[in-house]
This record gives structure tokens, C-alpha cells and sequence, in this order.
């Protein structure tokens, strides 16, 4: 029915982002704001996601000069992307801790931890296992369901919000509440990151619109954010929501609907934060897996989506048992983490290279592209010597060659494989296997 060849639309790739920027925000960062800034964090909503903007201006610029996806870039650079799959389990692992605590927070109190996380694991793993195209799919029908009635909801709950409490928005007694504050809205956007890997999973064309589509994910998960923070403030006051575990939650749980359908508002809204935290995790565990196997080479990616799955399960229970766990962990990802994620685009921006001299420069006299099973083969076959011999074949020879799920994939790995850049402008033959 659906074709299966790695490769999603651009409209997929926004509602993919967008899924992933709104969900841990909106549930999180409001209590957070709250305690560290008051109602001004209001302000650091608007700061963080400038900074965030920025932050994509910057990785779009460092998609055109790489020219292909970042695992693809950093093939050579092992500690690089073995730190990405660390940050991958850890980010997976604290949502599912999360979406978790939440399930029997609101719905099944008395369930255990282990069973409840074992069973949002094998779900999200299964759903990996089918590729980035059964995720685009599913959150493409999704966009409708959860999207337009988060908007609904929170319209509804506005008409509740208390003047009084809105006024402490221009309290600016904590300046550098708001500067922290804005570094924490800037930190749940960092899922932005992952628009550096998009280039492996859509069309040549599309490449060039990811900046478009990533900010207007971006605007919107701003203004989801933005307008759910005020109501919060003006429904609860900016000291009772620093008290708060999950404040939009609750602040569902208070919405009358006339209609008897709508009636439990609050399992509807945490119907919406379920597919939010859902499409979080699965990202992480996704792009965990494909680290690992950019690692190890290509086995069995139902094996690379199990050992991810089995380690988040063991994060996710070290950050529910372990003592302080959770504050290590944010203090390690606000630390290190973050800074480390602006950094390599920044790096590849400034400090890679746009071209190699002649002498750095190696000239294929053929490239040969084949198929197996699923995987694009392809590989340049260069001249033993500077001259040619009596017999031309044995002044020749093949290097290792790269496989990949594209050709673009396939062609940088290849590449990856040799001592100097390749510059294919005297190449003879391109031969189709």
C-alpha cells in the first residue's frame, strides 16, 4: 500500500518536529519558569525561542555546507556520534521515565513502574522497528486529533484566567530567573538538532525547505507554549504553579464542557500529551539505534532498536529509583549536553572544510552502482598509476565501497572509505549494476 524506501514528504518532516517540540515543553516547563522567574517567564518563552530560531538559522547553514546527513558527515568521527547515541538513550530515557510517572500519576496509581514503562517501550520499539516512515504516517493522521483540540482546550480554559494574576508578567525583580528561564525554554527546543539528520530521510529537493518547515513547527510549538503558560499564570498564579508536578494537566481537569462526550477533559488532554511524549521517545530511540549502527556497521536493525530499548528501560529506572538522578541528569544536559548540541553545528559551520586543494584530491575513472536486497552499493574504481600500461585493466583498482538505504547515503560512505576527497570531474564511466 505504502511505498517503503526511507524517504518521507516535507510535510511529514513538519509534523514530526512539530510532535516533537510541543510535548515535554508544554508538560515540564511551566512549574519550571514558574519557580525560577515567576510570571516573567513569560519573557524567557519569547528569548528562548529566538535563541532557538537562531539555533536552526545555524544548523540550516551547516546542512548546505555538509551537503549530505550528519551521521553520514561524521562517519570517521566515532566519539562524536557514540556521545550523540548517549545523549539519544539518556533524552529517551528521561521521557519515558516521564510519560511513565504520568500514566500512573493520572490513570493507574497503584500499577507498577517496571510493567506500565515495559509496555510504552515495546510499543514505541515495535513502531521504530517499521522505520521513519510509519512514524511520519501515523503523526500525519495524528496532526489533526491532537493539534487543533490542544488549541480548542486551552481557548475553553482562558475564560477562567483571573486578571490579578496576569499582572505578574511584568515583574522583573529576577533578571537572571529570566536568563535561566530563557536557557530552559532554549533546551526543550534543542530537538531541533535532529534537522540535521532529516537530509537522509527526504527528496534532494526537499532539503533546502527544512529551514522553512522547521521554523514554522518552531512558531507554532512558541505559541502553544506561550498561550498555555499565560493561561496557567492567570488561572493558578505564578507561586501555585511553581508547586505544580503537571500544571496543564491539572488545569484540564478544571475545564467544563457542556457536551457529556468532552466531559473527563482531563483524560482527553492526557490523551494529547501521551502522543506528544510518545513521538519524543520514539525519535530518540530512532536515531539511538541508527548511531549504534553507524557504529557498529549494518546487522540487524531490529537488534540495534532492542539494546536501545533495553537501555532506556535500565535509564528510565535509574532515574525513578536512583537518588537525584533526575537533578544529575539536567544538571549534566544543561552543563554539557546542550552546549555540546550547538556546538557541532556551530564547528561544521565555521571550521569544516569547502574544498580540498589538488594534491588533497583523488580522481576516480569510474563509479558502479549496484543493488542488494535493500541496500545501494556503490564504489570508484581509480588509477594504479599516473600513466597507463600496456594493459589498461591492471592499472586499475576498486576501494571498499559504501552501502547505504539511498544512493546519497551510499556514495558518502564510500567516500568516507578514502584517504583524499574525491572529485569525480574526470570520471569516465558510471557503471549500473
Amino acid at each position: 500500500m505504502f511505498s517503503k524506501n526511507g524517504q518521507i514528504s516535507i510535510r511529514q518532516t513538519y509534523r514530526l518536529l512539530l510532535f516533537d517540540l510541543v510535548g515535554m515543553g508544554t508538560l515540564l516547563l511551566p512549574t519550571m519558569l514558574a519557580a525560577t522567574c515567576g510570571g516573567a517567564g513569560l519573557w524567557s518563552i519569547v528569548i528562548g525561542a529566538f535563541a532557538a530560531y537562531i539555533y536552526l538559522t545555524i544548523i540550516d547553514l551547516a546542512i548546505k555546507k555538509m551537503k549530505t546527513d550528519l551521521l553520514s558527515y561524521l562517519e570517521k568521527y566515532k566519539i562524536i556520534i557514540g556521545f550523540l547515541g548517549i545523549n539519544a538513550v539518556m533524552a529517551a530515557g528521561f521521557c519515558a521515565y516521564i510519560f511513565t510517572d504520568l500514566v500512573r500519576n493520572r490513570l493507574v496509581p497503584q500499577e507498577n513502574f517496571e510493567l506500565i514503562l515495559a509496555l510504552i517501550l515495546i510499543v514505541a520499539a515495535y513502531a521504530v522497528s517499521g522505520g521513519i516512515e510509519s512514524r511520519a504516517r501515523v503523526y500525519e493522521v495524528l496532526f489533526g486529533v491532537v493539534i487543533i483540540p490542544l488549541f480548542v482546550m486551552l481557548l475553553v480554559a482562558a475564560k477562567d484566567v483571573k486578571p490579578v494574576y496576569l499582572t505578574d508578567i511584568f515583574n522583573f525583580e529576577r533578571p537572571f530567573g529570566i536568563i535561566k528561564g530563557s536557557y530552559l525554554v532554549f533546551t526543550s527546543f534543542c530537538t531541533l538538532f535532529y534537522v540535521l539528520m532529516f537530509p537522509a530521510f527526504v527528496a534532494p529537493k526537499n532539503i533546502k525547505k527544512l529551514k522553512s518547515v522547521g521554523s514554522v513547527a518552531l512558531l507554532i510549538a512558541f505559541v502553544i507554549l506561550l498561550f498555555a503558560y499565560l493561561v496557567l499564570v492567570g488561572s493558578f498564579g505564578s507561586k501555585a504553579l511553581a508547586c505544580m508536578k503537571y500544571p496543564t494537566v491539572t488545569l484540564m481537569s478544571t475545564v467544563k464542557m457542556g457536551s457529556m462526550f468532552l466531559k473527563r477533559t482531563d483524560a482527553f488532554m492526557l490523551g494529547i500529551w501521551f502522543f506528544t511524549l510518545y513521538a519524543f521517545l520514539n525519535i530518540n530511540l530512532f536515531y539511538g539505534a541508527k548511531k549504534m549502527e553507524s557504529i557498529l556497521g549494518r546487522r540487524s536493525k531490529r537488534l540495534y532498536v532492542a539494546i536501545v530499548t533495553i537501555a532506556v528501560f535500565i535509564v528510565a529506572n535509574l532515574f525513578e529509583y536512583g537518588d537525584g538522578m533526575v537533578d544529575k541528569y539536567l544538571k549534566l544536559l544543561y552543563t554539557i549536553g546542550v552546549p555540546l548540541l550547538v556546538l557541532i553545528p556551530v564547528v561544521i559551520l565555521f571550521a569544516g572544510c569547502n574544498s580540498a586543494e589538488l594534491e588533497d584530491r583523488c580522481f576516480p575513472m569510474l563509479a558502479a552502482v549496484d543493488m542488494q536486497g535493500n541496500d545501494v552499493l556503490f564504489s570508484y574504481v581509480f588509477p594504479k598509476t599516473g600513466t597507463k600500461g600496456d594493459d589498461e585493466l591492471e592499472n586499475l583498482y576498486e576501494n571498499n565501497g559504501g552501502a547505504g538505504t539511498d544512493f546519497s547515503t551510499a556514495k558518502n560512505k564510500c567516500e568516507s572509505n578514502l584517504v583524499k576527497k574525491a572529485d569525480a570531474n574526470h570520471l569516465k564511466v558510471l557503471l549500473l549494476g
